[in-house]
């Protein structure tokens, strides 16, 4: 059984800790703890998902009507099991938000173009790093190519 609800800071830092590092890469502690602080304080908010107790995957978001994905991670043991995808649906059906947006390189990209979001590729401060700006209006119908003519 799983559920999806917000972090308890008591007992789901650790776990949430250690998933925002596999968002982010696992040498930058001092960016993780610059996260948890900001989720901590409610300046972002952070949704997790539980199987059986157990924070599996998060997905923490900024903003407004316009609201910003600052990271999405699921634990390698569950991965491409639809977790992301619930995450992001229990977000879509959220009252509020018009427009979702994230930020991605080439190993999430495929995610958001699943999920029905405008993908369009961006300039990367690091060279050798793809950057696609991910857009997703909420109540509408994804984004598909027009047929051919």
């Amino acid at each position: 059984m799983s559920d999806i609800g917000p972090a308890d800071w008591a007992t789901d830092r650790e776990a949430v800790a250690k998933l925002l590092r596999r968002a982010t890469g696992p040498h930058d502690d001092d960016r993780v703890r610059s996260m948890l602080t900001q989720y901590e304080r409610g300046a972002w908010s952070l949704f997790v998902l539980r199987q059986s107790g157990t924070v599996v995957a998060v997905l923490g978001v900024s903003g407004g009507e316009q609201i910003t994905i600052q990271h999405v991670a699921v634990a390698a043991s569950v991965e491409r099991n639809g977790l992301a995808s619930r995450l992001l649906k229990m977000l879509t059906e959220s009252e509020g938000w018009k427009r979702i947006v994230a930020e991605t390189d080439d190993e999430g990209v495929g995610f958001y173009v699943k999920t029905g979001f405008v993908v369009t590729q961006v300039a990367s401060p690091h060279p050798s790093v793809n950057r696609y700006s991910c857009v997703l209006d909420v109540g509408s119908e994804p984004a598909r190519p027009a047929p051919a003519t």
